[in-house]
């Protein structure tokens, strides 16, 4: 799996989504997770790409509509070169 974190900024130049209301409903980035198959990343689903990664219920939102996971702060374990990417 392949995760890949978005700013408010990039959540909305690149996702279409509203990058201020993102960061006025207290989140800090938005996540897209993809898979590999048959040598193609494919998106994966956001809800079970949560569980996957043990997001806690109150630490996410799904976003249906851009196919992204909406964060209220940055998963354990990631690098941290992760959190300094958004």
């Amino acid at each position: 799996m392949k995760l890949r974190l978005y700013s408010p900024e990039n959540y909305q130049r690149e996702l279409g989504g509203d990058g201020s209301t993102l960061k006025r409903s207290g989140f800090v980035a938005a996540l897209r997770a993809y898979r590999m198959l048959e040598d193609k990343w494919l998106e994966y689903p956001p809800q079970p790409a949560a569980k996957l990664i043990k997001l806690a219920p109150e630490d996410y939102k799904v976003d249906e509509e851009h196919k992204a996971l909406l964060l209220r702060r940055l998963p354990r374990g990631f690098p941290v070169s992760a959190r300094g990417a958004i």
